[in-house]
């Protein structure tokens, strides 16, 4: 009971680092359609604000595997490895964001130039990283036993680990952006606005990918399912996700203008670039993932073979 309630502490501490993550990602790209706009060159001004997002997004990732470990021995390899290179890169931006106060770079610890707050935030958001980095390491190098708990074995072939490790990282990646923008919205939003049942479409869809995480975090790797369980929970899933997704589709074909009216600044370089593409992007992130798992949950040949034989 102890573990439960210590493993759930954890999955919730891995919820939020997502969450927090999730804004600093939207922040980062909207700085980014500012500064493509922009005539001044910022590339050395904001290199340690950019290296300290890849590394937010690099210790969530790693807290992710530290939760999902395949085996003790990956597990003590996770540790050292990325604790080692989480503590030089962390460390490394702490140092540069030092530096550029110290030369002028920046006008304070308390510059603005992102946040109200930066380049102190993301200055102890490196030290933070830099600590439990620190403690990565120690316990990667213990000698003492990493205790009780469950591994996650990858039951597939290399290739097929490869390249689905690819594809679930560029998802999430996508996702977190979304989750960010999920929760900006709601700030952000015009309510007075005449599409507002529109924009109502557009956010619910928005927290999918954040949904399904959560869906699949907390009630799936935790939990053994039969095929059954998990075709029937992936169709509903699928079936939520796309009507969402049909709604969406049906508002901005009614209102083909609500999205520059009212959620511009979440897709700025969308925008910007007159690509397009963020309606049709989000459509795919929601509805990809409960689609690939239906498929893998059907019935194989062998198994239908296996059943009608008994």
């Amino acid at each position: 009971m102890k573990r439960d309630i210590k493993r759930t502490t954890f999955l919730i501490l891995e919820a939020l680092l997502f969450l927090a993550v999730s804004l600093l990602l939207v922040t980062f790209v909207s700085s980014l359609g500012n500064w493509i706009g922009s005539v001044v060159d910022v590339k050395v001004l904001m290199a340690p604000y950019w290296l300290s997002v890849a590394i937010a997004v690099y210790f969530l990732f790693v807290c992710h595997l530290i939760l999902f470990p395949e085996n003790e021995k990956k597990l003590l390899l996770t540790y050292r490895v990325n604790g080692i290179f989480l503590a030089v890169l962390s460390f490394t931006d702490a140092l540069l964001f030092v530096i550029w106060v110290a030369t002028g770079k920046y006008h304070g610890l308390v510059a603005g130039n992102v946040t109200d707050l930066f380049p102190l935030d993301l200055l102890l958001l490196m030290l933070t990283i830099l600590g439990f980095a620190i403690y990565f390491i120690i316990r990667g190098f213990q000698k003492k036993p990493l205790g009780e708990r469950r591994y996650y074995p990858y039951s597939y072939g290399l290739a097929r680990k490869i390249v689905g490790s690819f594809f679930r990282g560029f998802w999430t990646l996508i996702a977190l952006y979304f989750t960010g923008c999920f929760f900006l919205f709601t700030f952000i939003a015009n309510y007075g606005s005449s599409t507002w049942w529109c924009s109502l479409f557009l956010w619910l869809l928005l927290g999918v990918p954040g949904g399904l995480l959560v869906v699949r975090e907390f009630f799936f790797r935790d939990q053994e399912r039969s095929r059954e369980q998990n075709l029937r929970a992936s169709a509903i899933c699928l079936l939520v996700t796309s009507s969402l997704t049909l709604l969406f589709f049906v508002a901005l074909l009614i209102e083909r203008s609500f999205i520059v009216e009212d959620a511009t600044a979440l897709f700025i370089i969308d925008f910007m670039k007159s690509w397009n593409l963020a309606p049709y992007l989000l459509a795919l992130i929601a509805n990809l993932p409960p689609l690939v798992a239906l498929i893998g949950s059907l019935p194989k040949k062998k198994d239908s073979k296996v059943s009608e034989s008994h």
